[in-house]
């Protein structure tokens, strides 16, 4: 299928099946229905879907499958990469489009990437934030809103996503 930038996909549902799919805007079926569920829109290039065990993975503006159906919970792409909970230990990492652990599967809360800043939260409970290369900015001290507070005083002040 050759992609054509100017065509949006839009997710519909299937009333037969239940099931979700894409269709292009002139309604025309460019994925047949076959997901569980399609979560909101394309942020990024990337769409978040789910498969019948409603484990998460991601699609492309072609509706092409590009990160595997694997993750129990996730967040949506800012700064190139977006936040999901790994199934087996249900802790947060972060990957990127190619589905690439950048950030490994350890904390145990975590916000979406804001200006290069995400702020996580650690085993005691406490909230610091880590860079795009999980390098500790803001130790991992405060309560979270005290850290978000911080971080936007400092001028963090465009948002991907609340």
């Amino acid at each position: 299928m050759e992609q054509n930038t100017n065509v949006q996909l839009h997710a519909f549902k299937d009333r037969e099946s239940g099931k979700w799919g894409f269709k292009n805007d002139n309604d025309e079926v460019v994925v047949s229905p076959r997901w569980w569920l399609i979560y909101h829109k394309f942020d990024e290039g990337m769409c978040a879907v789910a498969d019948d065990d409603k484990k998460v993975g991601f699609v492309d503006e072609t509706g092409k499958l590009v990160i595997p159906c694997q993750y129990v919970s996730h967040s949506y792409f800012c700064d190139g990469l977006v936040k999901v909970q790994e199934a087996e230990t249900y802790r947060i990492g972060y990957i990127n489009k190619k589905g690439e652990t950048i950030i490994p599967f350890v904390y145990r809360k975590g916000g979406d990437f804001e200006n290069g800043l995400a702020m996580v939260s650690s085993d005691n409970g406490l909230w610091g934030a880590i860079n795009q290369k999980n390098m500790v900015v803001y130790p991992f001290k405060y309560g979270w809103e005290e850290l978000y507070d911080i971080l936007h005083k400092k001028g963090n002040q465009e948002r991907c996503y609340m």
